[in-house]
């Protein structure tokens, strides 16, 4: 057993963060705005084509609403053709007829999650899309913030909930 401190484990997740933050997420060509089933879907066909590609999640979990399905149940149904994406990560799907298919909801946001992820799409969580950056005709950036730091009273100082921009 190895004996690493509260130190070193610190400094290793803020250093990676960091190191990834800056080398793959703060200069992207592909920002996506919500991690569900679209916003997923999109990331990965992006980050196939060699976009580097980021989903901003304001939730502190990816997968948006795709975790209960229906009524709250772990039961989610998708049409066909929309079916095939699923197919595509390896979720296991039930034909309910019609063109109708269901599946377990945990199953189907892990698959899609990492199949976003070995794609090369990287996914920011707790983040929320404060504003665009716009450029003449184009959209150059985002502004982004930590989510929990919207909550928190107007009455800080400015420079406690300070933005930061990611270019695009």
């Amino acid at each position: 057993m190895t004996n690493s401190s509260e130190i070193h484990v610190t400094k290793t997740i803020m250093n990676e963060f960091m190191d990834d933050f800056i080398e793959n997420i703060l200069d992207t060509d592909i920002v996506i705005v919500g991690s569900g089933p679209c916003g997923v879907t999109a990331a990965k066909y992006a980050a196939e084509l060699g976009h580097k590609t980021v989903m901003i999640e304001r939730n502190i979990y990816g997968g948006g609403g795709m975790w209960q399905g229906g009524f709250l149940l772990p039961k989610n149904t998708v049409m066909a053709p929309a079916h095939k994406i699923l197919e595509e990560c390896g979720v296991r799907l039930k034909d309910a007829g019609d063109g109708l298919y269901v599946c377990d909801s945990f199953e189907m946001v892990s698959k899609m999650l990492v199949s976003a992820c070995d794609a090369g799409a990287k996914l920011l969580n707790s983040t929320n899309v404060e504003d665009l950056v716009l450029k003449e005709d184009h959209v150059d950036g985002v502004v982004i913030q930590w989510f929990p730091v919207q909550q928190m009273p107007s009455s800080l100082p400015a420079w406690t909930r300070s933005l930061s921009g990611l270019k695009l």
